[in-house]
């Protein structure tokens, strides 16, 4: 696999676990969170 494709493919999980955290910090927190 080339790196580049290996970076998108970190890039795209580290979106999605960023995506979550930002779901569960959305949560009754997440004014505090900002």
């Amino acid at each position: 696999m080339p790196l580049r494709i290996e970076g998108r493919e970190v890039k795209k999980l580290r979106n999605k676990e960023i995506a979550s955290v930002k779901v569960v910090w959305g949560g009754p927190t997440g004014e505090n969170a900002t």
